[in-house]
């Protein structure tokens, strides 16, 4: 298995994305490339900076602080894959 697939794996937030659009293709996550995930990547950290998600308002604590625990979590855990695989 690809390393890029293995820490997507790893990242929550990131791995259920991935399952939606592969099952909505009706592919396996393995068959997008290292872009489209770094692609999808870059698109789930954008729900945690723009302010029309709800992703935003969890992050800022805005729905309770136990959400704000997660939202920080699946947070870190994105820019830590974006860190490590894009250039």
């Amino acid at each position: 298995m690809r390393q890029i697939i293995k820490d997507a794996d790893n990242c929550d937030v990131l791995r259920y994305s991935l399952e939606i659009i592969a099952s909505d293709d009706q592919k396996n996550i393995e068959d997008y490339t290292d872009q489209e995930i770094i692609n999808e990547a870059l698109y789930v950290k954008d729900k945690y900076t723009d302010g029309t998600w709800f992703e935003y308002q969890y992050l800022l604590g805005e729905h309770g602080k136990e959400e704000q625990k997660f939202a920080k979590k699946d947070y870190k855990d994105i820019m830590k894959f974006l860190l490590k695989h894009s250039k």
